[in-house]
């Protein structure tokens, strides 16, 4: 019975997140929706006394302020709420289905598809398989026709649930794999595309290589200009890196003032001609910021690069960049250093 209660107050849950961080002017990020939710749920006390807070002293709920709430209070509670979703979504679906079953036999093929949809759901299912159910029964709900018009009231109900369902896990499968303050790849993307264009290079016996890319001195950067200068910095660094690679290629924030580069396809010499042009539209530019045109003068960075070895680990492939980048840091900087 009480599991049966708890399915109940997940759909429930699910169906109010939105509208009341629409009421309280909180922005629809997965973040924010992930913490909202939890939320609701009342079971976080600490989080909810920290969101009442906010919320009653009129401070923005700003991007900062979502993520040290999520880090502080739910980054180890995703399994969990995944799961809360999950079986809100089930009883949704349950509660669709009775009105299909009283429809009549015109509508058995789409009470299949919500039973079968539905039993899924009794599984561990990630983000992006849980998006894929929710597209899919959206996509039957948006063809049923010739139904009565209390079924037709409620696949009306259901497919503007599950639109804002789909929005949602869209957002979160997007904000799992991006930098919040780039807005390119996070390191989870990184070693996700590591992953897979090695196992590609095995298989094609193609080349595959990789840059380790530092900004020089940044810690003197926020010490003279502030750490929203820095961000900044950071921001521009990762545009002026996209800037001088290809579409097949990617581009992610490593960690810190670290970003790295993977390069499909191309053996280290390639790999060494890229990072030097990287280097050089650094050391040719200057920065400037961006409200004020404050001049913050040139930035440089030191690049570390490596080529994959068929059958080494991504670690050592790694690890080797990192050497490398650590070499030309020490070499003086502002200068790329290849590992042999």
């Amino acid at each position: 019975m009480q599991n049966a209660e708890t399915i109940e107050q997940a759909a429930e849950y699910v169906r109010i997140v939105l509208p009341l961080m629409i009421k309280n002017r909180v922005a629809p990020t997965p973040l924010n929706y992930a913490i909202w939710y939890e939320y609701v749920t009342g079971r976080n006390r600490e989080l909810k006394e920290e969101v009442d807070r906010i919320v009653g002293s009129a401070l923005e709920f700003s991007e900062d302020i979502s993520s040290e709430i999520y880090q502080r209070y739910l980054a180890q509670e995703d399994a969990a709420n995944l799961t809360e979703i999950r079986e809100g979504l089930r009883k949704i679906f349950t509660d669709l289905l009775d009105y299909v079953m009283r429809a009549g036999t015109q509508t058995a093929g789409f009470g299949n598809v919500l039973e079968t949809y539905s039993m899924k759901l009794m599984d561990s299912l990630d983000v992006e398989e849980i998006r894929k159910i929710v597209q899919d029964v959206l996509s039957e709900t948006r063809i049923m026709k010739d139904t009565s018009d209390e079924l037709k009231q409620r696949l009306e109900e259901t497919t503007s649930e599950l639109g804002e369902l789909k929005k949602e896990f869209e957002r979160v499968r997007r904000e799992s794999v991006t930098d919040p303050l780039t807005g390119i790849s996070n390191r989870k993307a990184f070693d996700d595309f590591m992953r897979s264009a090695s196992f590609d290079a095995a298989a094609n016996d193609t080349p595959l290589s990789l840059l380790l890319i530092d900004i020089d001195f940044f810690k003197k950067v926020n010490d003279t200009y502030g750490h929203l200068v820095g961000d900044e910095v950071l921001r521009m660094t990762a545009y002026t890196i996209k800037q001088c690679v290809r579409g097949a290629d990617m581009v992610a924030r490593y960690g810190g003032e670290e970003f790295a580069v993977v390069f499909p396809s191309t053996p280290l010499k390639g790999a060494v001609a890229g990072a030097e042009n990287i280097r050089s539209r650094f050391e040719t530019q200057r920065f400037k910021r961006k409200a004020t045109g404050e001049a913050i003068g040139k930035i440089t960075v030191s690049i570390g690069v490596s080529e994959y070895r068929n059958g080494e680990s991504l670690s050592d492939c790694i690890q080797r960049a990192d050497e490398a980048l650590y070499r030309a840091k020490q070499e003086g900087r502002n200068r790329v250093s290849a590992s042999q």
